[in-house]
């Protein structure tokens, strides 16, 4: 929902947030992968499970190319994705 308004570099980063999000804790289930899936097309770009990008790499360009609305927005979904699981780690 918050997604689809931005950029072509926007959503591969925000992708690849997604990814490493998933991956932080060594496991990357398939409901997260279901996550993943169901961003890429609400962005209409390739699903894909590996980053391009590091978390730190991802988060400064992100960041220097992004309104605040959009970052808010891409929080949101990033806090979503965290918990489709079940399973929060710190």
């Amino acid at each position: 929902m918050f997604l689809t308004g931005l950029s072509d570099t926007q959503k591969e980063l925000v992708l690849d947030l997604c990814i490493n999000a998933s991956n932080v804790n060594g496991e990357f289930t398939e409901q997260e992968k279901s996550y993943v899936r169901q961003y890429a097309e609400e962005m209409r770009i390739p699903a894909r499970y590996e980053a391009a990008n590091t978390t730190d790499a991802a988060v400064e360009e992100l960041a220097q190319i992004s309104s605040s609305a959009q970052l808010r927005g891409v929080g949101i979904e990033l806090i979503a994705l965290l918990y489709c699981d079940d399973s929060f780690d710190v």
